[in-house]
């Protein structure tokens, strides 16, 4: 007869069967929704630089490409090149959007009264255990909607 040695089951198991239980006995507050393409596809993870004016991915028969804008400068009257967005911030964004257009089973999304408003919401600074979005995540931000 053979016996049988019982092990402890170690961290990483009890966490993972913690997490599973919370999974399957807690519903989700908020779901985030990212299109297919964005899925198989990406966004610039980095800055690609000023030189680089488009971005291409292509997935099985998946195919993305972003292209750099412009923008009239109100200050100086003319147009001013804007660079590729790249990050978690504008990621973010789009599962904002995406959430809120399949909630609201439409293309028009409500936003925010206010920059900060908006930000905060996409944070959820609850859950990131801080107060808000500091000045260099406002700027963050700004800069890649720009882009």
């Amino acid at each position: 007869m053979t016996d049988i040695i019982l092990r402890p089951p170690t961290r990483h198991q009890i966490r993972a069967a913690k997490i599973s239980s919370q999974i399957t006995l807690e519903p989700p507050e908020q779901i985030s929704f990212q299109h297919t393409v964005l899925c198989q596809t990406s966004m610039p993870y980095r800055n690609q630089g000023d030189n680089i004016r488009e971005w291409e991915r292509v997935q099985g028969n998946v195919y993305l490409r972003i292209e750099a804008g412009a923008a009239k400068h109100p200050g100086q009257n003319q147009w001013v090149k804007l660079g590729l967005p790249y990050g978690s911030k504008p990621r973010l964004v789009l599962m904002h959007l995406n959430a809120e257009a399949l909630k609201q089973g439409t293309p028009l999304i409500e936003v925010e009264d206010s920059f900060t408003a908006f930000i905060r919401r996409i944070q959820d600074p609850l859950k990131l255990g801080k107060s808000g979005p500091n000045g260099e995540e406002f700027r963050a931000f700004k800069d890649q909607l720009t882009r």
